[in-house]
């Protein structure tokens, strides 16, 4: 009796250590398979974010081309004309206004190597970040101010942090396709960023007056939809919340949070 007794204890040891041991294989292959998932996922954000600072160095590169062709064509050009210009019109005759004539195209001449000196700096992404996101805005925003046609502003509160160049490098994509948004779509005389470094965030927030737009029907422009989306899926990118706010006649304003 004593004998069988063992035994049975023996067979219900040895079925729960069993059970036991398969409890903790599953769990092991459970968890190897989560981690597994896990560092996929990592993979793939990190791939993800690798494209994105790519196509972010193509776009500015490509949007900085488009504005020096600009400058050229409707200032450094224009310069150049008005050096050419005086020259052309001097009347060695005329004794008395020649030095004016020559003072005013050596001023024209100064102007234009300063414009060329100024879009030299913006050839290239590393050049514009290198002197760091707040700079690179000022000089986005003075590229636009040299239009005429929009009153801009830059407004820093708080001291300034320097950021992961990547980081800075995609707030700067973001920045430069909201105003290119403001440009295209809004119809505005004004354009206002804000920079507010608090306690370990950077709230950046891009404004203007223009016609603004319903929020609900944000998506029925295809093209002003996709510049939002992108924004948007950008400042996710970097752990940022992007917040848009817009009313018709009233503006638009983006706001982005960034951890800094």
């Amino acid at each position: 009796m004593l004998l069988q007794i063992s035994g049975w204890f023996i067979v219900i040891g040895s079925a729960s250590l069993l059970v036991i041991l398969t409890f903790f294989f599953l769990l092991f292959l459970q968890n190897s398979r989560r981690k597994f998932h896990h560092q996929q996922e990592l993979q793939m954000i990190q791939t993800r974010f690798e494209q994105e600072i790519l196509l972010a160095q193509l776009e500015i590169q490509e949007q900085t081309m488009k504005n020096i062709s600009q400058e050229i064509h409707d200032n450094i050009g224009q310069t150049l004309s008005l050096v050419k210009l005086n020259l052309n019109t001097i009347d060695i005759q005329k004794q008395d206004i020649v030095p004016q004539k020559i003072a005013n195209s050596k001023e024209l001449v100064t102007k234009a190597i300063a414009d060329l000196r100024s879009l030299s700096k913006s050839l290239h992404t590393d050049s514009i970040l290198s002197v760091g996101l707040m700079k690179a805005i000022e000089l986005e925003l003075r590229t636009i101010d040299k239009t005429g046609v929009y009153q801009t502003k830059l407004k820093i509160t708080g001291d300034s942090v320097s950021m992961d160049p990547q980081k800075e490098l995609i707030l700067f994509r973001i920045t430069q396709e909201a105003m290119n948004n403001i440009i295209k779509h809004a119809r505005a005389t004004s354009i206002s960023i804000t920079m507010e470094y608090a306690d370990k965030i950077l709230v950046l927030s891009i404004e203007d007056n223009g016609c603004g737009f319903e929020m609900q029907a944000e998506t029925g422009n295809r093209d002003l939809g996709i510049g939002l989306r992108s924004m948007q899926n950008r400042a996710q990118l970097i752990n940022s919340k992007f917040v848009i706010q817009s009313h018709p006649s009233s503006g638009t304003r983006i706001q982005i949070t960034v951890p800094v």
